[in-house]
């Protein structure tokens, strides 16, 4: 038995029909046949009611069909997880980001890891705190993103560069041109990321952390800021 012969089980149960499965696998149908009746000849039953014009399943043949599905389903996550770590060798993370943050904060640093870094994806839930931190203990999340408030002790946290934030006012002029900010002041977000203890992937979350950090140092530099 291997997974083609599922995969041939699988179509005759689309359609109940040899023609139209062989199609399907793009195989002749003498050579879906064959197979099928290999098949039953390892398993040591009948699966199929073999008619001029349709195939019936037999009670023992549905059952063993429902659990190849069931095979067929996993193996195809497992092409997908392996796909992904091959996939030029992107490495996806799960990232929960508290919606305590600003927009233009999730949005800068979600950029600047990605153009630091193209081997990550970050995969973005933007939510409340606690549901956050609930995700993560769950290892729905591989890390988070929040406000500065306390980590739950289960969880390890390295606080992240302070963000500085220009407060601008825009002034639009009359002619349609493109407005022009003047400076106000100065003021920064306060931020850490957080993840499980014992995390395979620490090194990982700690090398998003200094992206972060090196991407918001340069931006305070950029605008000579201590």
């Amino acid at each position: 038995m291997n997974i083609r012969d599922l995969e041939y089980l699988d179509a005759l149960g689309k359609f109940l029909n040899f023609k139209k499965a062989a199609q399907y696998c793009n195989v002749a149908q003498p050579t879906l046949s064959i197979q099928i009746g290999k098949l039953e000849h390892y398993l040591g039953c009948f699966l199929l009611e073999r008619t001029t014009r349709r195939v019936n399943f037999t009670p023992l043949g549905l059952q063993i069909l429902e659990h190849s599905k069931i095979i067929l389903k996993e193996i195809e996550e497992i092409k997908k997880i392996a796909q992904q770590s091959t996939n030029n060798n992107v490495k996806i993370f799960h990232v929960g980001i508290s919606d305590s943050l600003p927009e233009y904060f999730i949005s800068y640093i979600t950029e600047a890891v990605l153009s630091s870094d193209p081997s990550i994806n970050l995969n973005l839930t933007i939510d409340k705190s606690e549901v956050l931190f609930s995700q993560l203990e769950s290892m729905s999340l591989n890390l988070l993103i929040v406000s500065s408030t306390k980590c739950p002790d289960n969880f390890i946290s390295a606080s992240l560069i302070n963000f500085p934030v220009s407060h601008q006012m825009a002034i639009l002029k009359a002619n349609n041109e493109q407005p022009t900010s003047i400076l106000c002041s100065y003021s920064e977000i306060k931020s850490k990321i957080c993840f499980r203890n014992g995390d395979k992937n620490m090194d990982n979350y700690l090398h998003i952390g200094n992206l972060i950090n090196e991407s918001i140092d340069a931006l305070s530099k950029k605008n000579h800021i201590a």
